[in-house]
Order: C-alpha cells, then structure tokens, then sequence
C-alpha cells in the first residue's frame, strides 16, 4: 500500500491497510490502482474535476480518504473499485495500468523486488513459482522449490 503511493509513514500504511482489513478490500490492489490514479492525475490524465482532492504520489491523507472511498464506491472510488486497468483505460491510458490480463497485480511488485534485491531472492522465487503454478517445472530439473 505504501511504496507504490511513495509513502513511508508507518502509521498511515497501517490506518490504510487496517481500514482495508475491516472493508473486506484487498490491500495490495487497493495499493496499486490508488498508486495508478496518483500517477494518472500527476500527469494531467484524471482530470482536477473529477476528483474531491489532489491525488499524489507521497499524499497519506490521499490514500487513506481514497480507500474510504473505493470501499463506498463514492465519486472516483468507483471507478477506483474497478481495478487499475479499468480505470487507466477510462482515462485512455491502459498502459499506466500495473495488470495482467486486464487484472491488478501486485505480485509484478514482489518480482520487481526480487530482481533488486539479494535479501527477498529466495522467498519471493519460492511465492513466485508456487503461487503461479510454475513449482513444478522446476522440480522436476530438481529445483529445490
């Protein structure tokens, strides 16, 4: 929830993924499709109109009010309740979108992750390939997955 909206603040990644918690909402989508919208408005694509607010990156306020709202599909909540996909291709650029096959993915964010950093290699290979269904292929070249 917090990286991908440039926010550091402990406690309101916490407020924001307890808020989450209690709506039913997953939090590492809601993180990515608010992170999407803070990128599409920061590039002028979600226009000043359509939002009660300014949406950017590093804004905690911002993130903890658009959970409210996506979880009451208020104003730009619903289409934030839609998933980043659908909601970077309202404002006519899907790309922006962090998905696949039209779905938010915030399992591309733990692969990032792992191409980066030595420290989360074996844990994030061991989600990857289970968690995609690619485990086994690699045990049966004898990966130890």
């Amino acid at each position: 929830m917090g990286p991908c909206c440039g926010i550091a603040n402990v406690a309101a990644i916490t407020k924001a993924n307890y808020l989450c918690n209690e709506l039913g909402m997953d939090t590492m989508s809601s993180g990515v499709t608010i992170a999407c919208a803070m990128e599409l408005y920061e590039k002028g694509y979600i226009p000043e109109k359509d939002v009660p607010f300014p949406i950017k990156f590093g804004d905690e306020t911002a993130m903890i009010k658009l959970v409210q709202m996506i979880a009451a599909r208020e104003g730009i909540g619903n289409l934030l309740a839609e998933g980043s996909y659908r909601l970077a291709e309202h404002y006519g650029h899907p790309e922006i979108s962090m998905s696949i096959k039209k779905q938010t993915s915030s399992n591309l964010i733990s692969v990032l992750i792992c191409l980066y950093t030595d420290t989360t290699i074996t844990y994030c290979r061991k989600t990857i390939l289970n968690d995609w269904g690619w485990g086994y292929v690699y045990h049966e070249y004898g990966e130890d997955v």
